[in-house]
Protein backbone atom coordinates (compact mmCIF):
# COMPACT_ATOMS: atom_id res chain seq x y z
CA UNK A 1 0.00 0.00 0.00
CA UNK A 2 2.40 2.43 0.47
CA UNK A 3 3.95 1.53 -2.80
CA UNK A 4 0.61 3.08 -4.26
CA UNK A 5 0.11 5.75 -2.35
CA UNK A 6 3.24 7.22 -2.70
CA UNK A 7 3.31 7.39 -5.75
CA UNK A 8 0.10 8.51 -5.82
CA UNK A 9 1.27 11.42 -3.64
CA UNK A 10 4.28 12.13 -5.72
CA UNK A 11 3.28 12.25 -9.58
CA UNK A 12 -0.19 13.60 -8.86
CA UNK A 13 1.40 16.56 -6.60
CA UNK A 14 4.08 17.32 -9.42
CA UNK A 15 1.98 17.05 -12.44
CA UNK A 16 -0.34 19.56 -10.30
CA UNK A 17 2.72 21.53 -9.72
CA UNK A 18 3.78 21.42 -13.50
CA UNK A 19 -0.04 22.36 -14.39
CA UNK A 20 -0.16 25.14 -12.06
CA UNK A 21 2.89 26.84 -14.19
CA UNK A 22 1.14 26.72 -17.06
CA UNK A 23 -1.92 28.51 -16.02
CA UNK A 24 -0.92 31.15 -13.58
CA UNK A 25 1.80 31.91 -16.59
CA UNK A 26 -1.52 31.60 -19.24
CA UNK A 27 -3.40 33.92 -16.63
CA UNK A 28 -0.53 36.66 -16.44
CA UNK A 29 -0.08 36.98 -20.41
CA UNK A 30 -3.74 37.09 -20.71
CA UNK A 31 -4.19 34.05 -22.41
CA UNK A 32 -7.81 32.80 -21.73
CA UNK A 33 -7.80 29.63 -19.79
CA UNK A 34 -11.22 27.29 -20.05
CA UNK A 35 -10.52 24.75 -17.61
CA UNK A 36 -8.03 23.61 -14.74
CA UNK A 37 -8.45 20.75 -13.37
CA UNK A 38 -7.04 18.74 -9.97
CA UNK A 39 -6.81 15.04 -11.33
CA UNK A 40 -8.23 13.57 -14.70
CA UNK A 41 -10.89 11.77 -15.95
CA UNK A 42 -14.70 12.44 -15.24
CA UNK A 43 -15.81 15.64 -13.16
CA UNK A 44 -16.09 14.72 -9.84
CA UNK A 45 -17.39 18.48 -8.61
CA UNK A 46 -16.30 22.58 -10.13
CA UNK A 47 -17.48 25.69 -9.87
CA UNK A 48 -16.88 28.45 -12.58
CA UNK A 49 -15.03 31.84 -11.68
CA UNK A 50 -15.09 34.32 -14.32
CA UNK A 51 -13.80 32.77 -17.55
CA UNK A 52 -12.17 29.64 -16.06
CA UNK A 53 -13.93 26.34 -14.24
CA UNK A 54 -12.30 24.81 -11.37
CA UNK A 55 -12.97 21.21 -11.66
CA UNK A 56 -11.85 17.98 -9.15
CA UNK A 57 -11.63 15.39 -11.32
CA UNK A 58 -12.11 11.37 -10.36
CA UNK A 59 -8.23 10.28 -11.06
CA UNK A 60 -5.69 12.29 -8.46
CA UNK A 61 -2.84 11.77 -10.75
CA UNK A 62 -1.97 15.76 -11.18
CA UNK A 63 -4.14 17.83 -13.45
CA UNK A 64 -4.74 19.35 -16.88
CA UNK A 65 -4.81 23.19 -17.87
CA UNK A 66 -6.86 23.62 -21.41
CA UNK A 67 -6.34 27.03 -22.78
CA UNK A 68 -8.48 29.37 -25.00
CA UNK A 69 -7.06 28.76 -28.64
CA UNK A 70 -4.70 25.79 -27.70
CA UNK A 71 -4.85 24.28 -30.97
CA UNK A 72 -4.05 26.30 -33.59
CA UNK A 73 -7.39 24.90 -35.84
CA UNK A 74 -9.42 25.74 -32.82
CA UNK A 75 -12.15 28.41 -33.61
CA UNK A 76 -11.86 31.62 -31.26
CA UNK A 77 -13.92 34.27 -30.64
CA UNK A 78 -11.61 36.51 -28.88
CA UNK A 79 -8.32 36.43 -30.87
CA UNK A 80 -6.91 38.48 -27.91
CA UNK A 81 -7.59 35.67 -25.35
CA UNK A 82 -6.24 33.13 -27.49
CA UNK A 83 -3.01 31.26 -26.65
CA UNK A 84 -2.41 30.38 -31.13
CA UNK A 85 -2.26 34.09 -31.46
CA UNK A 86 -0.25 35.36 -28.93
CA UNK A 87 3.22 36.30 -29.97
CA UNK A 88 6.33 33.89 -30.26
CA UNK A 89 8.00 34.29 -26.48
CA UNK A 90 4.84 34.52 -24.84
CA UNK A 91 3.50 30.87 -25.74
CA UNK A 92 7.18 30.04 -24.97
CA UNK A 93 7.24 31.51 -21.44
CA UNK A 94 3.32 29.84 -21.06
CA UNK A 95 4.81 26.48 -22.12
CA UNK A 96 8.16 27.04 -20.06
CA UNK A 97 6.25 27.40 -16.93
CA UNK A 98 5.47 24.19 -16.73
CA UNK A 99 8.76 22.65 -15.94
CA UNK A 100 10.60 25.64 -14.57
CA UNK A 101 8.06 25.42 -11.75
CA UNK A 102 8.83 21.59 -11.33
CA UNK A 103 12.42 23.02 -10.86
CA UNK A 104 11.26 25.89 -8.56
CA UNK A 105 9.18 23.84 -6.57
CA UNK A 106 11.86 21.39 -5.88
CA UNK A 107 14.12 23.94 -4.51
CA UNK A 108 11.72 25.09 -1.99
CA UNK A 109 10.71 21.50 -0.64
CA UNK A 110 14.86 21.52 -0.36
CA UNK A 111 14.96 24.63 1.54
CA UNK A 112 12.25 23.67 3.77
CA UNK A 113 13.79 20.80 4.76
CA UNK A 114 17.24 22.49 5.63
CA UNK A 115 15.11 25.25 7.55
CA UNK A 116 13.58 22.63 9.71
CA UNK A 117 16.68 21.02 9.98
CA UNK A 118 18.22 17.31 8.54
CA UNK A 119 20.13 14.55 10.63
CA UNK A 120 23.33 14.27 8.59
CA UNK A 121 26.62 12.72 8.68
CA UNK A 122 29.29 14.91 11.22
CA UNK A 123 32.12 15.64 9.80
CA UNK A 124 33.98 13.69 12.16
CA UNK A 125 37.34 11.85 11.15
CA UNK A 126 37.11 7.97 12.22
CA UNK A 127 39.43 6.41 10.53
CA UNK A 128 42.86 8.10 8.68
CA UNK A 129 44.40 6.38 6.06
CA UNK A 130 47.54 5.42 6.68
CA UNK A 131 50.73 7.64 4.49
CA UNK A 132 48.02 9.73 3.17
CA UNK A 133 47.87 13.85 3.39
CA UNK A 134 45.57 13.29 6.70
CA UNK A 135 47.93 10.79 8.06
CA UNK A 136 50.98 13.47 7.43
CA UNK A 137 49.28 16.23 9.21
CA UNK A 138 48.64 14.28 12.34
CA UNK A 139 44.88 14.29 12.23
CA UNK A 140 43.47 11.10 14.28
CA UNK A 141 40.51 9.41 15.33
CA UNK A 142 37.73 11.97 17.39
CA UNK A 143 38.78 14.52 14.96
CA UNK A 144 36.18 16.95 13.92
CA UNK A 145 36.74 19.71 11.18
CA UNK A 146 34.33 22.84 11.71
CA UNK A 147 36.27 25.06 9.25
CA UNK A 148 38.07 24.61 5.63
CA UNK A 149 39.80 28.27 4.32
CA UNK A 150 37.89 30.20 7.10
CA UNK A 151 34.34 28.36 5.79
CA UNK A 152 31.85 26.33 8.53
CA UNK A 153 32.01 23.17 7.90
CA UNK A 154 27.89 21.35 9.03
CA UNK A 155 28.38 18.32 7.43
CA UNK A 156 30.73 15.60 5.93
CA UNK A 157 29.03 15.86 2.49
CA UNK A 158 29.93 19.89 2.85
CA UNK A 159 33.85 18.86 4.13
CA UNK A 160 34.29 16.37 1.60
CA UNK A 161 32.58 18.85 -1.37
CA UNK A 162 35.50 21.35 -0.24
CA UNK A 163 38.21 19.06 0.18
CA UNK A 164 37.18 17.23 -3.25
CA UNK A 165 37.05 20.01 -5.34
CA UNK A 166 40.14 22.06 -4.17
CA UNK A 167 42.17 20.74 -7.46
CA UNK A 168 45.27 20.01 -5.02
CA UNK A 169 45.80 23.13 -3.70
CA UNK A 170 46.53 23.54 0.14
CA UNK A 171 43.83 23.54 2.94
CA UNK A 172 43.84 25.69 6.36
CA UNK A 173 41.89 23.28 8.46
CA UNK A 174 39.91 24.16 11.75
CA UNK A 175 40.02 20.74 13.59
CA UNK A 176 38.29 20.29 17.17
CA UNK A 177 39.28 17.51 19.26
CA UNK A 178 39.26 16.93 22.95
CA UNK A 179 37.11 20.88 23.66
CA UNK A 180 39.95 22.67 21.63
CA UNK A 181 40.64 23.65 18.24
CA UNK A 182 43.80 24.44 16.33
CA UNK A 183 44.90 24.52 12.73
CA UNK A 184 46.23 22.52 10.53
CA UNK A 185 47.75 23.20 7.27
CA UNK A 186 46.76 19.96 4.12
CA UNK A 187 47.73 19.37 0.88
CA UNK A 188 45.20 16.99 -0.79
CA UNK A 189 46.79 14.42 -3.57
CA UNK A 190 44.57 14.18 -6.86
CA UNK A 191 43.67 10.70 -7.55
CA UNK A 192 41.19 9.37 -10.02
CA UNK A 193 38.17 7.53 -8.76
CA UNK A 194 34.50 6.60 -10.67
CA UNK A 195 31.61 8.56 -10.64
CA UNK A 196 27.94 7.61 -10.30
CA UNK A 197 28.10 6.77 -14.17
CA UNK A 198 31.69 5.18 -14.46
CA UNK A 199 33.57 7.40 -15.41
CA UNK A 200 37.15 8.38 -14.28
CA UNK A 201 37.34 11.69 -12.69
CA UNK A 202 40.33 13.53 -11.10
CA UNK A 203 39.37 14.49 -7.11
CA UNK A 204 41.27 15.45 -4.32
CA UNK A 205 41.57 13.61 -1.45
CA UNK A 206 43.16 13.58 1.90
CA UNK A 207 42.33 10.27 3.47
CA UNK A 208 39.70 10.52 6.04
CA UNK A 209 36.82 8.60 6.29
CA UNK A 210 33.36 8.54 8.92
CA UNK A 211 33.99 5.24 10.28
CA UNK A 212 36.26 2.56 11.59
CA UNK A 213 37.36 -0.68 12.38
CA UNK A 214 36.28 -1.18 16.07
CA UNK A 215 38.94 -2.61 18.52
CA UNK A 216 37.96 -6.30 18.30
CA UNK A 217 40.78 -9.02 18.40
CA UNK A 218 40.36 -10.95 14.90
CA UNK A 219 43.81 -13.04 15.35
CA UNK A 220 46.31 -14.22 18.04
CA UNK A 221 49.77 -14.87 17.36
CA UNK A 222 51.36 -18.35 18.61
CA UNK A 223 53.33 -17.66 21.88
CA UNK A 224 52.74 -13.98 22.40
CA UNK A 225 51.54 -12.47 25.67
CA UNK A 226 47.94 -11.91 24.38
CA UNK A 227 47.52 -16.12 23.96
CA UNK A 228 49.11 -16.48 27.44
CA UNK A 229 47.26 -13.66 29.29
CA UNK A 230 44.10 -15.33 28.30
CA UNK A 231 42.66 -12.81 25.15
CA UNK A 232 40.29 -14.97 22.83
CA UNK A 233 39.62 -13.54 18.86
CA UNK A 234 36.51 -12.13 19.28
CA UNK A 235 37.14 -9.45 22.31
CA UNK A 236 36.43 -5.96 22.05
CA UNK A 237 39.43 -4.05 23.83
CA UNK A 238 37.03 -0.73 25.76
CA UNK A 239 39.98 0.30 27.90
CA UNK A 240 44.34 -0.09 28.27
CA UNK A 241 44.71 1.58 31.78
CA UNK A 242 42.81 4.89 31.86
CA UNK A 243 42.40 5.46 28.08
CA UNK A 244 39.28 4.86 26.40
CA UNK A 245 39.45 2.72 23.27
CA UNK A 246 37.21 2.62 20.79
CA UNK A 247 38.75 1.83 17.03
CA UNK A 248 41.36 -0.11 16.29
CA UNK A 249 43.78 3.17 15.35
CA UNK A 250 43.42 4.26 19.43
CA UNK A 251 45.64 1.05 19.61
CA UNK A 252 48.12 0.85 17.39
CA UNK A 253 48.87 4.46 18.59
CA UNK A 254 49.34 3.47 22.43
CA UNK A 255 52.84 4.27 23.72
CA UNK A 256 53.35 1.64 26.52
CA UNK A 257 55.38 3.55 28.68
CA UNK A 258 52.88 6.59 29.48
CA UNK A 259 50.43 4.09 30.85
CA UNK A 260 50.85 3.77 34.85
CA UNK A 261 51.69 0.33 35.55
CA UNK A 262 50.87 -1.99 36.47
CA UNK A 263 48.50 -2.00 33.10
CA UNK A 264 45.09 -3.15 33.41
CA UNK A 265 43.38 -4.16 30.04
CA UNK A 266 39.30 -4.34 30.07
CA UNK A 267 37.86 -6.76 27.35
CA UNK A 268 33.99 -6.90 26.54
CA UNK A 269 33.83 -10.80 25.68
CA UNK A 270 30.24 -12.71 24.63
CA UNK A 271 29.23 -15.19 27.05
CA UNK A 272 30.19 -18.68 26.09
CA UNK A 273 26.27 -20.09 26.42
CA UNK A 274 25.69 -17.21 23.92
CA UNK A 275 28.07 -18.09 20.85
CA UNK A 276 26.68 -18.74 17.79
CA UNK A 277 23.57 -17.17 18.99
CA UNK A 278 23.39 -13.61 16.68
CA UNK A 279 19.85 -12.87 18.38
CA UNK A 280 20.20 -12.44 21.80
CA UNK A 281 24.36 -12.11 22.90
CA UNK A 282 24.97 -11.25 25.90
CA UNK A 283 28.86 -10.04 27.16
CA UNK A 284 30.45 -9.20 30.20
CA UNK A 285 33.74 -7.20 31.04
CA UNK A 286 36.61 -8.64 31.61
CA UNK A 287 39.97 -7.43 33.71
CA UNK A 288 43.38 -8.59 32.23
CA UNK A 289 46.86 -7.19 34.23
CA UNK A 290 49.87 -7.03 32.03
CA UNK A 291 52.97 -8.19 33.99
CA UNK A 292 55.87 -5.69 33.91
CA UNK A 293 58.03 -8.08 32.27
CA UNK A 294 55.97 -8.47 29.63
CA UNK A 295 56.49 -4.37 28.56
CA UNK A 296 58.71 -3.77 26.09
CA UNK A 297 59.29 -0.08 25.62
CA UNK A 298 59.15 1.63 22.50
CA UNK A 299 56.99 -1.05 20.72
CA UNK A 300 53.34 -0.90 19.59
CA UNK A 301 50.96 -1.78 21.87
CA UNK A 302 49.25 -4.39 19.18
CA UNK A 303 52.98 -6.32 18.70
CA UNK A 304 53.79 -6.30 22.12
CA UNK A 305 50.51 -8.23 22.35
CA UNK A 306 50.92 -10.09 19.11
CA UNK A 307 47.20 -9.19 18.33
CA UNK A 308 45.47 -8.77 15.36
CA UNK A 309 42.77 -6.80 13.68
CA UNK A 310 39.31 -8.07 12.19
CA UNK A 311 40.07 -7.21 8.93
CA UNK A 312 40.70 -10.76 6.87
CA UNK A 313 39.07 -12.76 9.57
CA UNK A 314 36.08 -14.85 9.52
CA UNK A 315 33.53 -14.90 12.47
CA UNK A 316 31.18 -17.88 11.64
CA UNK A 317 30.30 -20.10 8.61
CA UNK A 318 26.72 -20.61 7.14
CA UNK A 319 25.85 -24.24 8.36
CA UNK A 320 25.92 -26.41 4.80
CA UNK A 321 27.17 -23.78 2.92
CA UNK A 322 30.37 -24.21 0.89
CA UNK A 323 32.64 -22.62 2.84
CA UNK A 324 31.54 -25.06 5.63
CA UNK A 325 31.82 -28.05 3.47
CA UNK A 326 35.12 -26.73 2.41
CA UNK A 327 36.80 -26.73 5.54
CA UNK A 328 37.02 -22.56 6.74
CA UNK A 329 36.35 -21.87 10.23
CA UNK A 330 35.55 -19.26 12.41
CA UNK A 331 38.60 -16.78 12.71
CA UNK A 332 40.48 -18.43 10.18
CA UNK A 333 42.86 -15.49 8.30
CA UNK A 334 41.88 -15.06 4.80
CA UNK A 335 45.47 -14.39 3.16
CA UNK A 336 44.85 -15.07 -0.59
CA UNK A 337 42.21 -16.19 -2.73
CA UNK A 338 43.41 -17.66 -6.62
CA UNK A 339 46.76 -16.84 -5.89
CA UNK A 340 46.84 -13.22 -5.54
CA UNK A 341 47.49 -11.75 -1.89
CA UNK A 342 43.97 -10.16 -0.38
CA UNK A 343 44.89 -6.94 1.88
CA UNK A 344 41.06 -5.87 2.78
CA UNK A 345 37.42 -7.98 3.21
CA UNK A 346 36.08 -6.17 -0.13
CA UNK A 347 38.85 -7.85 -2.74
CA UNK A 348 37.58 -11.37 -1.45
CA UNK A 349 33.87 -10.56 -1.89
CA UNK A 350 34.44 -9.01 -5.45
CA UNK A 351 36.22 -12.31 -6.60
CA UNK A 352 33.67 -14.91 -4.93
CA UNK A 353 30.49 -12.92 -6.49
CA UNK A 354 32.56 -13.14 -9.78
CA UNK A 355 32.70 -16.91 -9.54
CA UNK A 356 29.26 -18.29 -9.33
CA UNK A 357 29.43 -21.81 -9.40
CA UNK A 358 33.20 -21.84 -10.51
CA UNK A 359 35.90 -23.58 -8.05
CA UNK A 360 37.96 -21.18 -6.72
CA UNK A 361 41.04 -21.72 -4.02
CA UNK A 362 41.41 -19.45 -0.83
CA UNK A 363 44.85 -19.18 1.20
CA UNK A 364 43.78 -19.05 4.91
CA UNK A 365 46.22 -19.21 8.21
CA UNK A 366 45.05 -20.86 11.04
CA UNK A 367 47.01 -20.94 14.32
CA UNK A 368 50.39 -19.72 12.33
CA UNK A 369 50.05 -21.92 9.42
CA UNK A 370 48.97 -21.84 6.31
CA UNK A 371 46.54 -23.90 4.22
CA UNK A 372 44.64 -23.79 0.34
CA UNK A 373 41.63 -24.85 0.40
CA UNK A 374 39.46 -25.42 -2.54
CA UNK A 375 35.50 -24.63 -2.41
CA UNK A 376 33.08 -23.55 -5.16
CA UNK A 377 30.88 -20.65 -4.43
CA UNK A 378 26.80 -21.19 -5.09
CA UNK A 379 24.80 -19.23 -6.95
CA UNK A 380 22.54 -16.87 -5.69
CA UNK A 381 20.43 -13.67 -7.29
CA UNK A 382 21.22 -10.56 -5.78
CA UNK A 383 19.89 -6.72 -6.75
CA UNK A 384 22.61 -4.55 -8.90
CA UNK A 385 22.65 -0.81 -8.59
CA UNK A 386 20.57 -0.80 -11.40
CA UNK A 387 18.11 -3.20 -9.22
CA UNK A 388 18.57 -5.46 -11.31
CA UNK A 389 18.54 -9.51 -10.22
CA UNK A 390 21.89 -10.75 -11.16
CA UNK A 391 23.59 -13.64 -10.45
CA UNK A 392 26.65 -13.75 -7.99
CA UNK A 393 28.71 -16.14 -6.37
CA UNK A 394 28.19 -16.81 -2.39
CA UNK A 395 30.10 -18.88 -0.05
CA UNK A 396 27.87 -18.71 3.35
CA UNK A 397 31.02 -16.77 5.07
CA UNK A 398 30.38 -13.60 7.43
CA UNK A 399 33.53 -11.00 7.94
CA UNK A 400 34.23 -10.46 11.27
CA UNK A 401 34.61 -7.07 10.95
CA UNK A 402 32.80 -4.47 13.13
CA UNK A 403 32.49 -1.07 12.42
CA UNK A 404 31.85 2.22 14.67
CA UNK A 405 28.47 3.85 13.56
CA UNK A 406 28.93 7.13 12.02
CA UNK A 407 28.53 10.29 13.91
CA UNK A 408 25.44 12.30 13.05
CA UNK A 409 24.21 15.86 14.05
CA UNK A 410 21.26 17.73 13.68
CA UNK A 411 21.89 20.52 11.37
CA UNK A 412 19.39 23.27 10.71
CA UNK A 413 19.86 26.20 8.45
CA UNK A 414 18.60 30.10 8.30
CA UNK A 415 16.15 30.55 5.53
CA UNK A 416 18.71 32.71 3.05
CA UNK A 417 21.52 29.02 3.72
CA UNK A 418 19.01 26.73 3.57
CA UNK A 419 17.65 28.73 -0.28
CA UNK A 420 21.35 28.95 -0.94
CA UNK A 421 22.42 25.19 0.13
CA UNK A 422 18.91 24.36 -2.07
CA UNK A 423 19.84 26.17 -4.81
CA UNK A 424 23.08 24.45 -5.02
CA UNK A 425 21.56 20.94 -4.37
CA UNK A 426 19.32 21.62 -7.37
CA UNK A 427 21.81 22.73 -9.82
CA UNK A 428 23.98 19.71 -8.90
CA UNK A 429 21.31 17.66 -9.39
CA UNK A 430 20.25 19.03 -12.41
CA UNK A 431 23.29 18.89 -14.21
CA UNK A 432 23.58 15.07 -13.27
CA UNK A 433 20.36 14.37 -14.58
CA UNK A 434 22.11 16.28 -17.99
CA UNK A 435 24.77 14.38 -18.07
CA UNK A 436 22.56 11.11 -17.36
CA UNK A 437 20.86 11.53 -20.53
CA UNK A 438 23.82 12.16 -22.32
CA UNK A 439 25.68 9.20 -21.49
CA UNK A 440 21.84 7.45 -21.90
CA UNK A 441 21.76 9.27 -25.76
CA UNK A 442 25.78 8.94 -26.90
CA UNK A 443 25.82 4.93 -25.44
CA UNK A 444 28.36 5.33 -22.67
CA UNK A 445 25.67 4.19 -20.39
CA UNK A 446 23.28 1.12 -20.83
CA UNK A 447 20.25 1.88 -21.74
CA UNK A 448 18.98 -0.23 -18.78
CA UNK A 449 19.64 2.94 -16.29
CA UNK A 450 15.95 3.96 -17.99
CA UNK A 451 13.15 3.22 -15.26
CA UNK A 452 9.13 3.38 -15.71
CA UNK A 453 6.66 3.97 -13.50
CA UNK A 454 6.70 0.49 -11.68
CA UNK A 455 10.43 1.92 -10.81
CA UNK A 456 9.38 4.63 -9.24
CA UNK A 457 6.28 3.65 -7.55
CA UNK A 458 8.81 1.09 -5.76
CA UNK A 459 11.01 4.19 -5.21
CA UNK A 460 8.16 6.06 -3.68
CA UNK A 461 7.44 3.60 -1.52
CA UNK A 462 10.71 2.55 -0.35
CA UNK A 463 11.38 6.70 0.69
CA UNK A 464 7.94 6.28 2.16
CA UNK A 465 8.65 3.40 5.02
CA UNK A 466 12.05 5.69 5.66
CA UNK A 467 9.88 8.76 6.76
CA UNK A 468 8.52 12.34 5.58
CA UNK A 469 12.42 13.76 4.65
CA UNK A 470 13.09 11.21 2.27
CA UNK A 471 10.02 11.28 0.73
CA UNK A 472 10.29 14.84 0.49
CA UNK A 473 13.97 14.36 -0.99
CA UNK A 474 12.83 11.71 -3.12
CA UNK A 475 9.62 14.49 -4.15
CA UNK A 476 11.96 16.92 -4.80
CA UNK A 477 14.38 14.56 -6.83
CA UNK A 478 11.94 13.50 -9.09
CA UNK A 479 10.26 17.05 -9.52
CA UNK A 480 13.77 17.83 -11.13
CA UNK A 481 13.29 15.09 -13.38
CA UNK A 482 9.97 15.89 -14.78
CA UNK A 483 10.90 19.61 -15.29
CA UNK A 484 14.08 18.33 -16.85
CA UNK A 485 12.12 15.64 -19.30
CA UNK A 486 9.81 18.14 -20.11
CA UNK A 487 12.59 20.37 -21.82
CA UNK A 488 13.36 17.46 -23.73
CA UNK A 489 12.02 18.28 -27.55
CA UNK A 490 10.57 14.94 -28.47
CA UNK A 491 7.96 16.59 -31.12
CA UNK A 492 5.57 19.16 -30.57
CA UNK A 493 3.60 17.10 -28.05
CA UNK A 494 6.11 17.14 -25.14
CA UNK A 495 7.42 21.28 -23.40
CA UNK A 496 10.98 21.29 -25.22
CA UNK A 497 9.16 20.50 -28.33
CA UNK A 498 6.89 23.28 -28.41
CA UNK A 499 9.64 25.46 -27.06
CA UNK A 500 11.60 24.76 -30.13
CA UNK A 501 9.04 25.14 -32.06
CA UNK A 502 8.12 28.71 -30.75
CA UNK A 503 11.98 29.50 -30.98
CA UNK A 504 11.54 29.14 -34.88
CA UNK A 505 8.63 30.88 -35.20
CA UNK A 506 10.08 33.58 -33.62
CA UNK A 507 13.26 33.52 -36.05
CA UNK A 508 11.24 33.45 -39.31
CA UNK A 509 8.44 35.67 -37.75
CA UNK A 510 5.74 33.50 -38.84
CA UNK A 511 3.69 30.32 -38.03
CA UNK A 512 5.05 26.83 -38.56
CA UNK A 513 3.19 24.87 -41.24
CA UNK A 514 0.27 23.48 -39.43
CA UNK A 515 0.77 19.91 -41.43
CA UNK A 516 4.54 19.54 -40.45
CA UNK A 517 3.59 20.70 -36.53
CA UNK A 518 0.84 18.02 -36.78
CA UNK A 519 3.60 15.50 -38.17
CA UNK A 520 6.07 16.35 -35.47
CA UNK A 521 3.28 15.53 -33.14
CA UNK A 522 2.92 12.04 -34.20
CA UNK A 523 6.16 11.66 -34.44
CA UNK A 524 6.76 12.47 -30.46
CA UNK A 525 3.56 10.30 -29.90
CA UNK A 526 5.86 7.39 -31.33
CA UNK A 527 8.76 8.58 -29.38
CA UNK A 528 7.19 8.85 -26.20
CA UNK A 529 5.19 5.56 -26.92
CA UNK A 530 8.09 3.75 -27.21
CA UNK A 531 9.93 5.24 -24.88
CA UNK A 532 7.92 4.54 -22.22
CA UNK A 533 7.55 0.88 -23.76
CA UNK A 534 10.99 0.28 -23.34
CA UNK A 535 11.45 1.72 -19.85
CA UNK A 536 7.77 -0.43 -18.69
CA UNK A 537 10.11 -3.28 -20.12
CA UNK A 538 13.33 -2.24 -18.09
CA UNK A 539 11.04 -2.20 -15.27
CA UNK A 540 8.98 -6.10 -15.75
CA UNK A 541 12.62 -7.32 -15.76
CA UNK A 542 13.63 -5.63 -12.65
CA UNK A 543 10.73 -6.31 -10.59
CA UNK A 544 8.12 -9.75 -12.03
CA UNK A 545 8.67 -11.59 -9.13
CA UNK A 546 8.05 -8.57 -6.97
CA UNK A 547 5.06 -8.11 -8.94
CA UNK A 548 3.90 -11.11 -8.35
CA UNK A 549 4.02 -10.94 -5.22
CA UNK A 550 2.18 -7.48 -4.81
CA UNK A 551 -0.77 -9.24 -6.42
CA UNK A 552 -1.04 -12.39 -4.55
CA UNK A 553 -0.79 -10.93 -1.58
CA UNK A 554 -3.94 -8.37 -2.24
CA UNK A 555 -5.79 -11.82 -3.35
Amino acid sequence: MNYILGTVIALGLLIFVHELGHFLLAKRAGVGVQKFSLGFGPKIVGKKWGETEYLISAFPFGGYVKLEGESPDEEVVDKGKSFTHKPPFVKLSVVAAGPLFNIIFAVLIITVIYTIGITTLSPFVAEVEKGMPADKAGLKYGDEIVKINGIDVNSWEEMTGLIHTSGGKSLDLTVKRDGKTFKKTITPVEKEVPNLFGEKNKISLVGILPIALESKIGGIKKGMPAEKLGFNPGDLIKRVGNRKIEVWKQLEEIDIGSIPKPVEIILQRQKKEDKGNSKDKTTEDIKIIIPDNEIVQGKKFTELLGIESTELYIEKTEKGSPAESGGLKPFDKIVGVNGKEIKNWMEVEEIIKKNPEKKIDIMVERDGKKENLALTPRKEKRRNLLDEKINVGVIGVYSANSYTEPKLKEVKYSLPAAFVNSVERTGNLTVLIFKGIYMLVSGKISSKNISGPIAIAKMAGDQAKKGVYDFAFFVAFISINLGIINFVPLGTITDGGLILLFIIEGIIGKPVNLKLREFTQYIGIVMIVALMGFALYNDFNRYLGDIIDFFARLI
